[in-house]
């Protein structure tokens, strides 16, 4: 082999280690996942999470509400009345005992689950349509939410569809319109409170033990 074959062959293996090492370089390096446009999957489940919470500061309004003014019914009265959208009127014939105690729960479980998925939109609304909002603005956003949200269900849909899918409308009829509407209202002002947790900014620095380093230098004065 001449010389100069030998001098090819050491510069070919020079040039496959150097990629070698440049690609096990670049194994860790961390790479910027931040979308630019909508975040949609963050929000939807932002979106359940935070209606979710609100859900439950409404029912805990409600079940304040129930304890001090209606001291000889059940807490989860409004509980019990929503479930007749399923049960009927055997819903307001449930006798105290572990059925009962079960059924409340199970209806509570949906009523967190429902405020859960009325989230979503919600979460759409103020972190989409009113990204740029003031502070206000989006309380009042909310507030109508909520009192346009308490119109069309108990005004619109109930009357139409329970009596309709199970003869009677009970929900409309025995839930007083302050407490509908008021459970609505504390739904949306309380997903407002929290709506801070659901922002996302995509142009926030990544933390430091997230951003890339680069490879060490070679040392100054060297």
């Amino acid at each position: 082999m001449s010389e100069r074959d030998d001098l090819v062959e050491q510069l070919e293996y020079h040039v496959s280690e150097a990629s070698r090492l440049r690609d096990q370089l670049n194994i860790g390096k961390s790479k910027d996942w931040r979308p630019r446009g909508f975040y949609t999957m963050y929000h939807v489940m932002a979106g359940i999470t935070l209606g979710g919470i609100a859900a439950a500061m409404s029912l805990l309004w409600n079940v304040l509400g129930a304890t001090l003014m209606l001291p000889d019914q059940h807490p989860l009265r409004i509980i019990q009345v929503y479930l007749t959208f399923g049960m009927g009127e055997e819903a307001l014939r449930l006798e105290p005992g572990a059925s009962r105690s079960l059924l409340l729960f199970a209806g509570s479980f949906l009523y967190l689950a429902t405020g859960a998925l009325l989230g979503i939109p919600l979460q759409f609304v103020l972190q989409g349509l009113l990204k740029s909002a003031g502070t206000a603005a989006r309380a009042i956003a909310c507030l109508a939410f909520g009192a346009v949200l308490w119109a069309v269900n108990f005004l619109v849909l109930l009357p139409l569809l329970q009596p309709a899918l199970f003869g009677g409308n009970w929900i409309a009829e025995q839930t007083p319109w302050y407490v509908g509407l008021s459970t609505h209202i504390v739904f949306a002002l309380a997903y407002f409170l929290f709506s801070a947790w659901g922002r996302f900014d995509p142009s926030r620095e990544l933390a430091a033990w997230a951003q890339p380093h680069p490879p060490p230098g070679p040392a100054s004065g060297a």
